[in-house]
């Protein structure tokens, strides 16, 4: 039986302090029918270069970026 495809989103602004130990964790699951949506909202801090290192690792992760803060927390819930 073939196992669905799971999506996670994860909407990220200025959360450099918590991203090794959030992504560690998703990118850590043994589910393999999984993609990892990351959508850093602007962030002033270096949340985007902590992205870009995990996208490299794990070709599970899908990094939308967007340089002015739009609110990634409601684009990511209407998608």
């Amino acid at each position: 039986m073939e196992m669905p495809l799971v999506s996670i989103i994860l909407p990220v602004y200025n959360a450099q302090s918590h991203l090794n130990r959030c992504l560690g964790s998703i990118c850590a699951q043994q589910y393999e029918d999984l993609e990892i949506i990351v959508i850093n909202d602007g962030s002033k801090d270096q949340s985007l270069p902590v992205c870009e290192e995990f996208r490299k690792k794990d070709s599970r992760i899908l990094l939308a970026v967007s340089y002015t803060h739009l609110r990634a927390h409601e684009t990511a819930a209407n998608l």
